[in-house]
């Protein structure tokens, strides 16, 4: 019997796709991020410093179908950027996603105690490094007249943050001034341009040194409407979505991932009727 159309399997949603990821090589949302978009079809980048080669290089061999790539870049240096894109194309095909995820780990410093060149190295990281990414993709995204940008900001950019310095709040806040304008500039090539902003979200890098522990995590649960911190599959699962075709009319938006943390905190509870 003949197969007919309807007998074929479906392909994956980003099949054909070549995406990059930064700040993949830390276990954490880059990492669940690269696996999600591999699993949707893509052919990914995982992109992180020369420091993360081993892992980077443990990851793609874990992913079955060789369909992840390591990629060593700093993307705060823009002729590394430049140099990891061609790269990219000439190995896995024009990039048509970039998922923008990569920030320094650097320790909380108090306005008065923060050094230029703590300021500089996370501006560099979070914000630069975007502007060098869309910088060197655009146009290749816009020869195929098809392309998707996500940056993961965070609910810091709205609210400030402990724990975090002034220089993290402002370049994830540029994040969503930057993402507006590309997908004003870009829409009409068929390219998107969104931001997904995360808060509470357990990963390797919140735990790292102590900084946060289950304790910590139990107490941040206690403060979210859905009961529980986050997981870096939530943030991977709004990523593919973004970068897949039924985001295809979906631009400029900042999404914030946090299960409903942003409304008014537990203690405020509706006023008791009077009997």
């Amino acid at each position: 019997m003949a197969t007919t159309s309807s007998d074929a399997p479906a392909l994956a949603p980003l099949t054909g796709q070549v995406a990059i990821v930064t700040g993949a090589g830390g276990g954490g949302c880059g990492t669940a991020i690269a696996v999600a978009l591999a699993g949707a079809g893509a052919r990914v980048a995982v992109n992180g410093m020369e420091h993360h080669r081993a892992r980077l290089e443990e990851l793609t061999r874990s992913c079955p179908g060789g369909a992840l790539h390591p990629s060593i870049a700093d993307v705060a240096d823009g002729e590394q950027v430049e140099r990891m894109v061609d790269e990219v194309a000439r190995r896995l095909g024009t990039p048509t996603i970039v998922v923008h995820n990569a920030g320094p780990s650097l320790p909380p410093r108090r306005i008065t105690q923060l050094p230029a060149s703590h300021w500089r190295a996370e501006t560099a990281v979070i914000l630069d490094g975007a502007y060098h990414l869309a910088r060197a993709t655009a146009a290749g995204m816009t020869e195929k007249g098809h392309g998707r940008f996500v940056f993961i900001s965070s609910n810091t950019a709205f609210r400030g943050g402990r724990g975090r310095s002034a220089s993290y709040a402002a370049a994830k806040a540029g994040l969503h001034g930057l993402a507006a304008q590309l997908a004003l500039e870009l829409g009409p090539a068929g390219i998107t341009c969104n931001v997904v902003a995360p808060s509470q979200i357990d990963t390797p890098r919140a735990r790292r040194g102590g900084r946060r522990d289950d304790d910590s995590m139990r107490r941040s649960a206690a403060q979210v409407p859905l009961g529980r911190v986050g997981s870096a599959d939530d943030i991977a699962g709004v990523v593919t979505f973004l970068a897949g075709p039924s985001a295809a009319y979906l631009t400029g938006q900042v999404i914030r991932v946090d299960g409903g943390s942003a409304l008014a905190p537990p203690a405020t509870a509706l006023a008791q009727e009077s009997a």
